[in-house]
């Protein structure tokens, strides 16, 4: 009878070992995938963050052979963005190179192109001066006070918020600042002063804040700025 009960205690010893092996598996399991997951969206916030840093870095490129230009004794309106892989509209590359940005004698910068991953679909950049921005120069809705503003069209919300965070418009848990108004007329030395950017935000953060990002609600797409010349 004594032998029968401990084969019976045995049988019950295995089970219950048997039980706590499978439960701690379980757990083991999901601690794995949840570090996983937070692997995962750490790797994707650092790569959103670094996207969003190589705009920033690059809108000040640019703006810093604006500047240089304008030094050498160029117009608002002489500032050239001509060159063989951008549209006509911006004029004739070697036309007037000391003021042209993309000319190794003018502003020597090298034409980029943007991350396809910090877009939805494939990101543009513009150069207009169809908009004045708040904040920046004057501000009153005529061409002597439209900007010269570089933009860079159909980004990611991420992305658009990290450009927002690196600049201290926004933190990463606050909503983007919107704007309706953004003109995309590209820039050929004509200033128009019809659309005033940054005054849509509620919260006004976009205001004396020269580069940044914000949603477009009638192009229905996340653009990043960086005012070039205020005016």
């Amino acid at each position: 009878m004594t032998h029968i009960d401990h084969r019976r205690n045995e049988r019950g010893n295995v089970f219950f070992y048997i039980f706590v092996g499978v439960a701690l598996f379980g757990a083991l399991s999901f601690a794995i995938s949840q570090g996983n997951r937070g692997s995962v969206q750490t790797l994707e916030r650092d790569r959103d963050k670094l996207l969003a840093s190589d705009i920033i870095e690059y809108g000040e490129t640019v703006a810093r052979a604006v500047a240089q230009i304008r030094l050498r004794g160029a117009t608002a309106a002489q500032v050239s963005f001509a060159h063989d892989d951008l549209s006509a509209t911006y004029g004739t590359p070697g036309t007037n190179p000391d003021f042209e940005v993309f000319d190794p004698t003018g502003g020597g910068v090298v034409l980029k192109t943007i991350d396809a991953a910090s877009g939805v679909g494939v990101p543009s950049m513009v150069f207009t001066g169809s908009n004045e921005f708040i904040g920046a120069g004057t501000t009153a809705g005529t061409a002597a006070s439209a900007d010269l503003i570089m933009m860079v069209r159909d980004l990611r919300a991420d992305v658009c918020k990290w450009i927002n965070v690196l600049v201290d418009i926004q933190s990463d848990s606050a909503a983007i600042p919107v704007d309706a108004q953004a003109d995309f007329t590209l820039f050929d030395g004509t200033y128009a002063g019809t659309q005033t950017l940054g005054d849509d935000d509620t919260e006004d953060r976009l205001r004396n804040h020269s580069s940044g990002c914000f949603r477009d609600t009638n192009a229905n797409q996340y653009i990043f700025y960086r005012v070039l010349i205020a005016r």
